[in-house]
């Protein structure tokens, strides 16, 4: 059973709600909000994982090189994990 929140918008913020889901982007308020708590979910998942994989690196003996090209392949992989990871939970 879904649990249901009450959230206040300032007009601004109603009306772009509404033209999201008007955009056919979503089919409902509800669906549109689901969809940016995913969202955080996933990027804060991301952030934490990056500190720690940071705080690994350094910790190495000799230090591991970090170029921009070893972040972006770490984060493909780590997005392909945490997406299996989130639809897992909604199966």
């Amino acid at each position: 059973m879904a649990n249901t929140l009450n959230v206040s918008l300032t007009k601004e913020l109603r009306e772009y709600v509404d033209a999201q889901v008007a955009s056919g982007n979503y089919g409902s308020h509800s669906e549109y909000v689901r969809d940016l708590i995913r969202r955080d979910r996933i990027s804060r998942e991301r952030d934490r994982i990056n500190r720690l994989l940071k705080e690994a690196l350094e910790s190495e003996e000799p230090p591991r090189e970090v170029t921009p090209e070893f972040w972006e392949k770490l984060r493909e992989n780590l997005a392909r994990e945490v997406g299996a990871d989130e639809e897992r939970k909604l199966a």
